[in-house]
């Protein structure tokens, strides 16, 4: 087994959990690093420690955690806690351990590689990325465009506490009433079994022809003007009878209220690519190899016909 054709997957999976290890916790008061802010016998909590420790915290979530002096007093008692068990475990030998030895080189590890990684992104020099943004405009302009929304209004005939013919002829008869002029909100709140008319008057507010069942968006969007009336329209819901109020075409997308994003979205391309390059260049120039015989002996192999059998009881015993 080799490594490289795999590195483009890991290398974005490592990119995007050591992300936050780039950030410093940059929301806190400054003060000395060495500032102590707990102090006990044989410990101290200093401000640098509460730092490391705000790195846990998601980035958004910072500024709320700060202005909460019950959460700070939270996390120093934490952090004091941990130093003392750290301490204690060194103390008594406890760290010493095989398998605590074990477990501290593999998360040092582990730490340090997500530090580096991150430490990687951040030396990729970015250039200017306009070109490649305007690119990715002119290939996605259809998909960001926003299409034509309609704004209509139903009043739904259901065929659950009634029959599918009695449902349809009352249905015929409320487009006949809405054909004669009467208000359509005021027969939506009277006839309509949609549970929401009766606080809405039938109003589904702006939507897009995706966002309905596709009978239902046919009838509406073959509605040429304000005030027009569909056809009774059956769907699984039942039988409606839709007005238009009002039609906003499809607008084009404008490549400057996209710029920001797709020169982020630009960005994050480039970076992952020439991360790629780094990190497949340091495997590279390792040239790992696995031993197939030792990793062939990691798969738990089991057959799942024998394991059934073995832990399935005899009828005789079930019964006992």
């Amino acid at each position: 087994m080799t490594y490289p054709h795999r590195l483009s997957t890991l290398c974005l999976i490592f990119l995007a959990c050591t992300a936050d290890y780039s950030r410093a916790a940059n929301v806190t008061p400054a003060m000395p690093p060495d500032q102590v802010l707990v102090s006990g016998k044989t410990v101290k909590v200093t401000k640098n420690d509460f730092d490391q420790e705000m790195k846990n915290i998601p980035e958004d979530k910072r500024i709320e955690f700060i202005t909460d002096s019950a959460r700070i007093e939270r996390m120093l008692e934490r952090i004091t806690h941990n130093k003392l068990a750290a301490m204690v475990a060194g103390n008594t030998g406890f760290s010493k351990a095989p398998e605590v030895v074990a477990d501290l080189k593999y998360t040092t590890e582990s730490r340090l590689a997500a530090l580096y990684f991150a430490h990687l992104n951040q030396g990729i020099k970015v250039p200017d990325l306009t070109v490649r943004a305007k690119e990715m405009f002119l290939v996605h302009a259809d998909n960001i465009a926003i299409p034509e929304h309609i704004r209509a209004s139903h009043i739904l005939i259901n065929f659950t506490s009634r029959s599918r013919e009695e449902a349809r002829k009352r249905a015929e008869e409320v487009r006949q009433k809405a054909i004669a002029g009467e208000p359509f909100d005021k027969l939506a709140k009277e006839f309509s079994d949609d549970a929401s008319a009766k606080q809405n008057a039938g109003d589904l507010g702006l939507f897009p022809a995706t966002k309905m069942v596709p009978a239902f968006s046919s009838a509406a969007f073959a509605l040429k003007k304000p005030g027009d009336i569909s056809p009774v329209v059956e769907t699984t819901f039942g039988y409606h009878v839709i007005r238009l109020a009002e039609r906003q075409p499809r607008k084009s997308a404008v490549y400057e209220e996209h710029r920001a994003q797709l020169l982020a979205d630009a960005e994050r391309e480039y970076r992952s690519a020439e991360f790629l390059k780094l990190v497949k260049k340091m495997v590279l120039d390792e040239n790992p190899k696995a031993d197939e015989d030792a990793v062939a002996r990691l798969k738990f192999n089991v057959d799942i016909n024998d394991l059934i059998k073995k832990n399935t009881k005899p009828a005789s015993a079930a019964g006992k």
